[in-house]
């Protein structure tokens, strides 16, 4: 191995992926796990941007601000060896020089990246979205063509990156998990 694991975790909300990266996480010792949201919610001080009605605002400043803040913590934990979950949106910002710019400061640290896609059909996403009920996927659902429109605008984003692995997440979360979690056990050579 050279160096610590770095798993980067991207796709569309609702497609599983919080779930499948927490629990991956929870299977190991030495995984530090680190979420978008988590990391986002604890720079917003005002309830209004918390419900993001400032959208302007928080993909200026928090949005970007917070990603570079969970590429900072990553970095922090694969300077003292720990091995990191990245869990975030991030589809939008592929093939950026923003982006290539957040990765290129991990290069003075020895590590392997590896870069996992979370997908599942456009329904199922709707379904789960709408089951769930967060305060953040309102603007999403507010009808299912808007909704499409936003997955099909997404799902071009990630047509040209190369992922190290594509998780379908249609299926079976717990078994989607089973999967990844022995991936996990190859790349951390358990």
């Amino acid at each position: 191995m050279k160096g610590p694991l770095l798993i980067i975790g991207i796709g569309l909300a609702g497609t599983g992926k919080s779930i499948i990266l927490k629990e991956v996480a929870s299977k190991f010792v030495n995984l530090f796990y680190i979420d978008k949201d988590d990391i986002h919610n604890s720079f917003i001080l005002d309830k209004n941007l918390e419900k993001r009605e400032n959208k302007e605002f928080y993909d200026k400043f928090i949005r970007l601000q917070g990603y570079k803040a969970m590429f900072e913590i990553a970095k922090q934990n694969l300077i003292i060896g720990k091995n990191v979950i990245l869990d975030g949106y991030l589809i939008d910002k592929l093939n950026t020089s923003w982006f290539e710019q957040l990765l290129k400061n991990l290069e003075d640290t020895p590590h392997q990246k590896k870069f996992i896609y979370f997908y599942c059909d456009k329904d199922l996403i709707f379904d789960r979205l709408k089951k769930r009920n967060y305060w953040r996927d309102k603007n999403k659902l507010k009808d299912k063509n808007s909704f499409f429109k936003y997955y099909e605008k997404d799902s071009k984003h990630v047509q040209d990156f190369n992922f190290d692995l594509k998780l379908d997440t249609s299926k079976n979360i717990n078994d989607v998990t089973n999967e990844f979690i022995k991936v996990v056990e190859k790349w951390m050579n358990y």
